[in-house]
């Protein structure tokens, strides 16, 4: 039997036409059926290992010479630069944060809405950012869903779903699966991670996310390893590090931090850092490693994202092949 008999929604989450979804993720992963050491579980039969990459939150980009924390964080809260599959928003009132709210959800599975419930969605989006679309608001010049639309743009106070370009599963899955194909250079192994990714054109070699996965992936090719991605496909928020944090009245700043507001309990794509009711303050007045929470890249900091790549042994060929970028 083979490994799978249909994809998971993301986070496990409620979804109609579940075997639509399943085709959609089916239909990702065989654009890469032609590369050896890439396979799709529902055509492949074995019992698979389960390995899971994990990155910082934070832009890796931003973290550049020259640039003070302050600097980078209040730049981070532009969602332009949130590249890592996570994106957060700020809800302010007046000088003071009241929350920051953080998602992992691709915009594959609104798109998936979009075309199967629209009035399904549009609830959705009402029950993420508090106002109801038209399902026509959302849509793009291709009829499907413009993850930038206006009810998805928001910096401060609501987010319905990722909308930066490079954070979408169709790139999770394309980055998986050409990290399968190991490189070489002048007769030598490829293995150093932003290396890796620069010479086999693998996302952006700046980045946390990228540079992690293809290490990981190629690492487990060069192992012997045929490689796909887990069940169910998507990017999750692994664990928020509250170590550090101290709020004016003692309390245990770890129990602010709310995931699985979408997902199950062990695929978290949204979680909500605020103060609970019974505390006179704001997120503004906790403190971070000694200095106040201005913006939310400062929690950003402290949040890990995952995603799950699976492996079975192969003997099929897996030479290594030159750069794809001549200089990279």
């Amino acid at each position: 039997m083979p490994l799978l008999q249909q994809f998971s929604p993301p986070g496990n989450a409620e979804l109609p036409d579940p075997e639509g979804w399943s085709a959609r993720v089916a239909d990702e992963l065989e654009q890469f059926a032609s590369l050896p050491r890439f396979f799709n579980p529902l055509n492949t039969e074995g019992s698979p290992a389960e390995h899971v990459v994990k990155w910082p939150a934070f832009p890796a980009e931003l973290r550049q010479p020259g640039v003070s924390d302050q600097e980078r964080w209040e730049l981070s809260d532009s969602r332009e630069h949130q590249d890592e599959y996570c994106e957060w928003v700020v809800e302010r009132s007046g000088d003071e944060i009241v929350s920051v709210t953080f998602t992992t959800e691709t915009p594959e599975y609104f798109d998936h809405l979009l075309g199967v419930e629209p009035d399904r969605l549009a609830a959705l989006y009402e029950e993420l950012v508090g106002e109801r679309p038209n399902p026509d608001q959302l849509r793009g010049s291709d009829g499907g869903l413009d993850a930038t639309n206006d009810f998805n743009r928001a910096t401060n106070g609501t987010i319905a779903h990722l909308s930066e370009t490079s954070n979408t599963l169709g790139a999770a899955v394309r980055l998986v699966a050409e990290a399968t194909v190991p490189r070489a250079r002048d007769g030598k192994a490829v293995v150093e991670k932003k290396a890796l990714v620069r010479c086999g054109g693998l996302g952006n070699a700046l980045r946390n996310s990228d540079p992690q996965i293809a290490e990981a992936v190629n690492g487990l090719v060069r192992g012997g390893a045929a490689v796909s991605v887990g069940d169910p496909a998507g990017l999750y928020i692994d664990e928020f590090l509250s170590g550090g944090l101290r709020t004016p009245d003692g309390a245990d700043a770890a129990e602010f931090w709310t995931p699985a507001q979408r997902g199950d309990s062990g695929h978290t794509m949204r979680a909500v850092f605020a103060v609970p009711s019974g505390h006179d303050y704001a997120v503004s007045q906790i403190t971070s490693n000694g200095r106040p929470i201005r913006s939310g890249g400062q929690l950003a900091d402290r949040v890990r994202v995952r995603v799950a790549a699976l492996s079975l042994p192969s003997e099929a060929e897996a030479s290594a092949e030159p750069c794809v970028n001549e200089g990279a």
